[in-house]
């Protein structure tokens, strides 16, 4: 199905084919160059640092990654894959504020980590975390061996790769197992989605202990042969103007960014900047991760077409951790589609276009299904298909959804393991079904709409105006030779039209 079977097949491929090719980038101020790894260079300090890990570590052991983006990120991230060790992305906690280091001791009580990669900052607080019941070490004190003295892990398709773990907002965060074939098939899909390839160029600001910041902004592109330009999260948020600047100085046709970054953009980029920039090569504006605003798309295509903006370059999407990350995306051919649906049938559980002098909510479209992978709309009660035009959870079924999470068999039961009563869509295969996720019941070409209002991902809700919530919860899932998925999501709605 796919021409690899794991990672390490990706960047051998990789550096045998163009080994001086740059692979990644990193802009310290955001917009110069401080550092660059070609393709044969990461594959070999990836070598070199697995080496070092298999020298302290058996194979199956978990490594916290609690590093800021960086270059030192990447190679740690692909040396525990070629080391055979199941990497677990993390955020460095920002404070020793209860919650931050509660997070922090739940994820290391549920993982049960051999290791914790980290700076050197961060390194005796982290010891005193964990009571020195696990390593916690800076790349640099990992040393350096050759990479020759690697020693190819006995790893295939089914091979846990990674860990993400869930927000944890609304209990214990749960840990996705992402095996190797569902990351292979998540990029792959975003490849033939986004036409990903040698001559575009990625710029991603989005921290890379997150999904989209990891497997959108940095795997995907790898995996493409395309070179990523990574600046560090904090330099986003001190100016957002230099994430419109890497796009325009590096000529990059891809970037992804949450809603929020977009409404920054709007109001903080001056007209003097706009008026220097040059984003005609941005192909793909992919806007995800929490509710899209039809106002934002709409502001933000006017704004920036003084500089060259191509309004179909906006490109809202939908995704979940369960499923990798991508679930559905907007073709490059394709202008944004925002639903407006009439807010009292919304009320009973169906969805009808509204009337021009009805009240109304706007759900902005989030793409399509791509291919191998499929979605049908569920009624939460019977299981059964839903009517056409009827509120129903929305069950995933493809290569990218993960199996289970890590030592949770209830919750990997809920969510992994749900059937349709009515088989004729997914068939007796288990499909991914999220708790309180509804949406629409599909009848053409699929689409998902991203409800209004403000949100985090992964938690139960219901679609939202800014100042009206609809009593319907949510819910998710997809379809292929993994089994399906549920889990709650908020403010999402699909159509097939």
């Amino acid at each position: 199905m796919f021409s690899f079977k794991h990672w390490i097949e990706v960047l051998e491929a990789n550096a045998r084919h163009f080994p001086q090719r740059a692979a990644l980038h990193f802009l310290p101020d955001g917009v110069n160059i401080g550092e660059t790894l070609t393709f044969a260079q990461l594959h070999e300090h990836s070598q070199s640092l697995a080496a070092a890990l298999q020298a302290r570590y058996a194979p199956g052991d978990r490594v916290l990654l609690m590093l800021p983006s960086s270059l030192d990120y990447a190679r740690a991230f692909c040396a525990c894959l070629y080391a055979g060790l199941i990497a677990v992305p993390l955020f460095p906690p920002p404070s020793r504020k209860p919650r931050h280091l509660d997070r922090v001791r739940n994820v290391v009580v549920d993982a049960e980590p051999a290791l914790i990669l980290a700076p050197a900052d961060y390194c005796e607080g982290l010891l005193d975390l964990v009571e020195g019941r696990v390593d916690v070490l800076t790349v640099q004190h990992l040393g350096t061996a050759s990479a020759s003295q690697w020693q190819r892990p006995a790893i295939d398709g089914s091979t846990v790769a990674f860990l993400q773990y869930t927000s944890g907002s609304t209990g214990s965060p749960k840990g996705v197992e992402v095996r190797q074939r569902n990351l292979i098939a998540n990029v792959e899909l975003m490849r033939q989605a986004y036409d990903f390839d040698e001559h575009g160029a990625m710029v991603n600001w989005l921290p890379l202990y997150h999904d989209m910041g990891l497997i959108g902004g940095m795997l995907a592109p790898l995996y493409s042969g395309m070179p990523c330009y990574l600046m560090a999260s904090q330099t986003f948020v001190n100016a957002p103007s230099t994430w419109l600047q890497a796009l325009s100085r590096y000529r990059a046709t891809a970037s992804f960014a949450p809603n929020f970054a977009y409404a920054l953009c709007n109001r903080v980029v001056s007209d003097n900047l706009i008026a220097q920039l040059d984003l005609s090569a941005w192909k793909h504006a992919i806007n995800g991760a929490e509710p899209i605003h039809p106002g934002t798309l709409e502001a933000f295509a006017q704004r920036f077409a003084a500089c060259g903006l191509n309004p179909l370059a906006i490109s809202p999407g939908y995704g979940q951790a369960e499923a990798t990350l991508c679930v559905s995306a907007t073709p490059a051919d394709a202008l944004p589609v925002v639903l407006r649906l009439d807010k009292a049938v919304l009320e009973t559980g169906r969805v009808t276009l509204a009337a021009a002098d009805a009240a109304a909510v706007e759900f902005v479209a989030c793409g399509y299904p791509q291919a191998l992978h499929s979605i049908a709309i569920v009624d939460p009660h019977t299981f059964e298909r839903c009517a056409a035009d009827h509120i129903g959870e929305v069950w995933l079924k493809g290569p990218s959804n993960a199996e289970s999470y890590w030592k949770n068999p209830e919750a990997t039961r809920e969510a992994f393991e749900a059937r349709i009563v009515d088989c004729r869509l997914i068939g007796a295969v288990p499909a991914l079904r999220r708790p309180g996720f509804h949406a629409p019941r599909p009848s053409g070409d699929l689409r998902a709409a991203q409800g209004p209002a403000d949100s985090q991902r992964g938690a139960t809700s219901t679609p939202t105006t800014s100042n009206s919530p609809l009593p319907t919860p949510s819910r998710a899932s997809v379809p292929d030779a993994s089994p399906p998925f549920r889990k709650s999501t908020r403010h999402w709605a699909a159509r097939n039209w």
